[in-house]
């Protein structure tokens, strides 16, 4: 069987104000337009996901909830995070390899560079920076979550939001 793991970066979000915390910050305009493309790509060219898993940082939260919707995927089971804001690779991994088998495919919503460096690690391509709501699928053949490591997938799509916006 194969998995799917679709790793999206949180879109775009306002700069940090005075007094905010980063953790606060919410989606402009264009990362909200930018979310809306992506869910809305992925539910006309993919089986729907099993699971959607994001930082709780409210620009991820809201970025999965956004794409939730274009899936229509129940958004109150989308599980938000708290160890996956500021998060290493390896916390990301252990987020994949802690997956239920069953589960065929699923959605990591995080941040930059840990997202960006999570596809380079699993895949044997050197993925680029993910702006933001960029959208990397990598695939595992005939692998469990469990065994999911360094350079056992591939990827099938990557794709930056200016893409989405011509189609």
């Amino acid at each position: 069987m194969i998995k799917k793991l679709f790793l999206i970066r949180h879109g775009s979000a306002h700069e940090k104000e005075a007094h905010q915390k980063d953790f606060d910050r919410k989606l402009t305009s264009d990362g909200i337009r930018d979310s809306v493309l992506v869910g809305k790509y992925i539910f006309q060219h993919f089986k729907n996901p099993s699971i959607i898993i994001s930082s709780s940082a409210n620009r991820c939260a809201e970025t999965a909830s956004i794409i939730a919707e274009q899936l229509k995927f129940d958004t109150s089971k989308v599980d938000q995070r708290q160890d996956l804001y500021e998060s290493s690779v390896r916390s990301l991994l252990q987020a994949v390899n802690e997956l239920p088998e069953e589960a065929d495919a699923v959605i990591i919503v995080a941040h930059n560079p840990s997202i960006s460096y999570l596809a380079d690690y699993l895949t044997e391509e050197n993925v680029e920076s993910m702006p933001p709501a960029s959208l990397a699928v990598i695939e595992f053949q005939e692998l469990e979550w469990a065994e999911v490591s360094e350079k056992n997938g591939d990827i099938s799509l990557f794709l930056k939001p200016e893409t989405l916006q011509k189609s």
